[in-house]
Order: C-alpha cells, then sequence, then structure tokens
C-alpha cells in the first residue's frame, strides 16, 4: 500500500464538490502550502470525447435533440439502449487503460504537493457497479468485470491521504440542482450514491475518511473545517516522520 496526499473529495451529484475544491484551494494556497487539483470521473478523458462525438451524430440525424448540461451518456441512453451499452463496453476498455495512468501521474503530483480530486477512483469503481447493476444487457459485462476489479486493487494499493464525503439532504440538493440549471434530478442514481459511499466505509476504519453534512451550511464554514483536519493530518504525519528518523 502506497499512500499518497491525495485529498479526495465525495458526495451526490449537485451536493458542490467543484466548489469546494476551488474554496479549499484558496484557503491552502493563502496559508502557503503547494497545491494541485485533479479530478478522476468516469466517462471522462477519451471516454468523454466518444460519448460526445456518438451524441453529435445522433444530433444530426435527429433534429429533435438539443445538447443541455444533462450528461451525453444519459440522453443517449434514453434514445438507443444498444448503443448505450456498447459504448460503455468501450469506454471501459479506455479507461482501464487512461485510469491506471492517470493515478501513477497523480501520485507523482502528489510530491510535496496536496491534490485535491474530485471522485477518485471511488466514483468510477461507483459508475460502473451502477451501469453494470441497471443494464439490460449482459453481453460484453466481463469487460466491466475486469475494470471493476482493476479500479478496486489500484484503490487498495494507492489509498488517498484523506476522503471527504459531502452530503446533503434531498431538498437542498434539488435545489442546488435547479440552481446550476444540471436539467432533471436523476432520483434513483443519488439514492444509489448514497448508500454506495456509505457501505463502502462502513467496515473500513483503517481508511481516513471525514463526513460532512452541508445542508443549510455556508461553503466556507465547511472548507475551513476541511483545511483544519488537513493541516492536523500533515502535522500529524510529520511528527510521526520525526520519531521514525529518531530511532533510526
Amino acid at each position: 500500500m502506497i499512500t499518497i496526499t491525495i485529498i479526495v473529495i465525495l458526495g451526490p451529484v449537485g451536493v458542490g464538490k467543484s466548489t469546494m475544491i476551488k474554496t479549499v484551494e484558496g484557503i491552502l494556497k493563502r496559508e502557503g502550502f503547494r497545491v494541485k487539483k485533479a479530478f478522476m470521473k468516469t466517462f471522462h478523458g477519451p471516454s468523454y470525447l466518444l460519448w460526445k462525438f456518438a451524441l453529435k451524430i445522433m444530433i444530426k440525424e435527429k433534429k429533435d435533440i438539443s445538447l443541455s448540461k444533462v450528461a451525453p451518456w444519459i440522453i443517449i441512453s434514453r434514445l438507443n439502449e444498444r448503443l448505450a451499452w456498447n459504448l460503455t463496453l468501450i469506454s471501459a476498455l479506455l479507461d482501464i487503460i487512461s485510469i491506471p495512468a492517470k493515478v501513477l501521474v497523480l501520485s507523482v503530483r502528489s510530491y510535496r504537493n496536496i491534490v485535491l480530486c474530485e471522485e477518485y477512483l471511488y466514483g468510477t469503481l461507483m459508475d460502473y457497479i451502477y451501469t453494470y447493476i441497471h443494464a439490460k444487457s449482459r453481453k460484453g459485462s466481463v469487460i466491466l468485470d475486469i475494470a471493476v476489479n482493476l479500479f478496486y486493487r489500484l484503490l487498495l494499493k494507492y489509498p488517498p491521504y484523506l476522503t471527504v464525503i459531502l452530503d446533503a439532504d434531498n431538498l437542498a440538493l434539488l435545489e442546488r440542482w435547479r440552481r446550476r440549471g444540471y436539467g432533471e434530478p436523476q432520483q434513483e442514481y443519488l439514492r444509489f450514491q448514497k448508500i454506495f459511499f456509505n457501505s463502502f466505509f462502513v467496515n473500513r476504519t483503517s481508511m481516513n475518511v471525514m463526513p460532512l453534512d452541508t445542508t443549510g451550511r455556508d461553503i466556507h464554514s465547511v472548507a475551513y473545517e476541511i483545511v483544519s483536519l488537513i493541516k492536523f493530518m500533515i502535522k500529524k504525519s510529520r511528527r510521526s516522520a520525526m520519531g521514525v528518523e529518531s530511532k533510526l
């Protein structure tokens, strides 16, 4: 197991992960820390380009389809389930290649830096498991099995330094969705996200996990709470390292 200085921000869609990362980054930089930002999501990178290209072709063929803030894989899955499944399998193959490379890059970037990463391997695992559960076809699903096993092994080998799980009640999440113009809320997906994150960390006491309910809270108060924990953990880690050196 190789612990790398990556702070992962998790949470359901619309909870404010990207905004929180920007806020925490600003506070840490003002206090003199070297900070990098990163994100690791399913169907991003090469996979995102694939889905976007497929959607553009569909738009040309069907004039009544319009681009929106809704993710292309959601639109395609509603219009053509078979195409969506095939694109998912291709995406899994692309992610099998690109995501391990991203993890290695992040481990290098985290040297003497704090890396704030949105979702990391947790989100990738969750999305592929969700897709597998809800897929009507099982043809080629062995590719998803390989992807999930690979990402889980990577997570065990490269666990983050700290995982922050942001949450909010459903009414607050729906209001944030409306404010940001995300389109129609995916209630089933939101429920699955919450269940997955809670069940994944329930018996993993060795992982540094910080759950935070953001309902009715100011973003800066939550950000300062996260920063305080990061600073505490870094200080604790340095003391441990000094203790090891003194014994040597």
